[in-house]
């Protein structure tokens, strides 16, 4: 079975970004200072929450406030998961 990977020309990377109504500098973002690089990186749904929910801990985000992301990255489908992690941090 083949895994998704992100690309650096993902359209759906794009598309989420613009959604969020995110600008460069990170504006419109819950935690700007927190960068998480997903762009070649494994593309499970699982992964990628993994993946924000550590890097917010390391950020000293309180574990209340991680579930919280958890909670609202996995409500909806693929796609919704993508634009919570871009809502929430910096995604590269």
């Amino acid at each position: 079975m083949r895994r998704e990977r992100f690309h650096p020309d993902d359209a759906r990377l794009e598309r989420e970004n613009n959604n969020a109504g995110m600008r460069q500098g990170g504006e419109g973002v819950k935690y700007p200072k927190v960068k998480v690089k997903l762009v070649g990186e494994e593309g499970n749904a699982f992964f990628i929450v993994g993946k924000v929910a550590k890097a917010l801990r390391r950020a000293g985000v309180s574990e209340e406030e991680v579930k919280q992301f958890q909670k609202e990255a996995f409500r909806g489908d693929y796609n919704e998961l993508l634009s919570t992690c871009l809502e929430w941090v910096n995604v590269s």
